[in-house]
């Protein structure tokens, strides 16, 4: 985890939603028992087909909106999980761009998060020196700033030097 938003509002959106779930699951229920009351009468003939069709009708439609009460129920989930921003890779933040109490907006950046294991190292080899090359063999090579001598495997050779250096990437 990297930053928590203030949920309260979202939690209110959940909160909201699962009322309006409850009373979807209420409405059918009641829609339901009218309507197989309704097609009983009918079959006795005590309610003609305009009751039946009418307490049809009611059934459906408080199908579709305990459908709907429970899609909404989701999506207030889904936005309330966003408020829970996750690193989407192990690393470390290099920079930092938001603070207590900004708020966040689409699009634009709050952390930059870089993994060191990731990194790699582009260099210029003169051709005549690249023709020796290969991808996937291992060089030594040396970092005087750290005194350290490591190997490091050829990922890749651009196939195209460079006109005014004669260099190869």
């Amino acid at each position: 985890p990297l930053i928590d938003l203030d949920p309260r509002a979202f939690e209110t959106q959940l909160s909201q939603a699962k009322a309006s779930l409850i009373a979807a699951e209420a409405a059918l229920k009641r829609a339901k028992n009218d309507y197989q009351r309704a097609i009983q009468l009918f079959e006795k003939k005590v309610v003609n087909k305009a009751e039946l069709d009418q307490r049809t009708a009611e059934y459906e439609i408080a199908q579709a909106q305990l459908d709907q009460a429970k899609q909404a129920v989701t999506g207030a989930e889904v936005t309330l999980s966003y408020t829970a921003i996750k690193a989407p890779i192990a690393g470390l933040i290099s920079d930092r761009w938001a603070e207590v109490g900004d708020t966040a907006r689409p699009g634009v950046p709050l952390l930059v998060i870089y993994d060191p294991a990731s990194l790699r190292l582009e260099v210029p080899v003169r051709e005549n020196l690249a023709v020796n090359l290969r991808a996937g063999a291992e060089l030594t090579m040396s970092i005087d700033v750290l005194s350290e001598e490591l190997k490091a495997p050829i990922d890749e050779i651009v196939g195209k030097a460079e006109a005014a250096s004669r260099s190869f990437l």
